[in-house]
């Protein structure tokens, strides 16, 4: 039997708990149009600053552009 319109939105729902206001407040201040582009925006910082290796996540430090010009400084 193929799923209904429900089922298929449930299954791609995540709870925020009470974060949504701060999930909110990035997708605005960015000026982002979709919960999609906010999830690819976190995802992406996510991985650019962290690595997998062995299984296991690890922090990769990453100095930001600004940071460097600072750093130098």
């Amino acid at each position: 039997m193929a799923e209904s319109p429900e089922e298929k939105v449930s299954r791609h729902r995540v709870p925020f708990g009470n974060q949504w206001e701060r999930w909110s407040e990035v997708k605005r201040n960015l000026h982002l149009k979709s919960d999609s582009e906010v999830t690819r925006l976190l995802l992406d910082r996510f991985t650019r600053n962290f690595s997998k290796s062995a299984g296991r996540w690890t922090c990769v430090p990453v100095m930001e552009k600004n940071s460097y010009k600072s750093f130098r400084n």
